[in-house]
């Protein structure tokens, strides 16, 4: 868990010091003409708003959830990382958890709604790089886990299924398509017949050759027996 304090802009800190000094205004009136109900009221708005105000507002990043603790823990407001939608520099007043106009403004989802809020830690930069690396790895970790989760796994089998399905059906549905298959098929087949007839016309072109050869041979044997 990482603690921030709030950032203090020229506003909230003038208006402290007003407040103060009220007060001690309060307390020399009350001292001098013996009215102590003005001291008594400006004193417990002091008490119960203005100091918890000024030095009871942080923020925490803890490993799932930012954590914004204002009024001394009187309000507590946690905000999970997954459900952070974007975290963006800006200028804002307001009623905030913030004491300065220069801060963060979060958009988050909240039972389907979204929402945002502000605030302004006194360490911007890291506070700001902090919980976007939390918000990354949240989600990265979020999507792991459904990848890998038994009914993600179930479902992709599923889908598969039905697919194969899909395709056997359509298989089935189509007999044109095993006609085609199996008269190229036959096509694929014919051209080593083919083949095989030129060779066999060229063994007997082969034997006719032999034959003739062999009469040839014969009637010349046959003139020199006459002679």
């Amino acid at each position: 868990m990482i603690k921030f304090t709030s950032k203090i802009g020229t506003v909230t800190f003038l208006f402290f010091a007003f407040m103060i000094s009220l007060d001690i205004c309060m307390a020399m009136i009350w001292g001098v003409f013996g009215t102590w109900i003005p001291f008594a009221v400006v004193s417990a708005i002091n008490l119960i708003f203005v100091l918890p105000v000024f030095f009871g507002t942080y923020y925490y990043l803890d490993e799932d959830n930012l954590r914004i603790t204002c009024l001394w823990f009187c309000i507590n407001k946690k905000i999970a990382y997954e459900d952070i939608v974007v975290a963006v520099p800006k200028q804002k007043m307001g009623l905030f958890p913030a004491l300065s106009s220069d801060g963060i403004e979060i958009v988050f989802l909240k039972n389907g709604k979204t929402k945002q809020t502000f605030v302004s830690p006194a360490m911007f930069e890291t506070f700001l790089n902090q919980l976007t690396d939390n918000i990354m790895v949240t989600n990265v970790m979020k999507a792991e886990k459904a990848t890998t989760s038994p009914e993600t796994k179930q479902y992709l089998l599923k889908k598969q299924e039905m697919e194969e399905q899909k395709a056997l059906n359509s298989i089935k549905q189509d007999p044109k398509k095993q006609t085609t298959k199996k008269v190229s098929k036959k096509t694929s087949t014919k051209p080593p017949q083919k083949k095989q007839t030129a060779k066999s016309s060229s063994k007997t072109k082969n034997l006719d050759s032999k034959k003739t050869s062999g009469k040839k041979v014969t009637k010349k044997l046959a003139t020199k027996s006459k002679k």
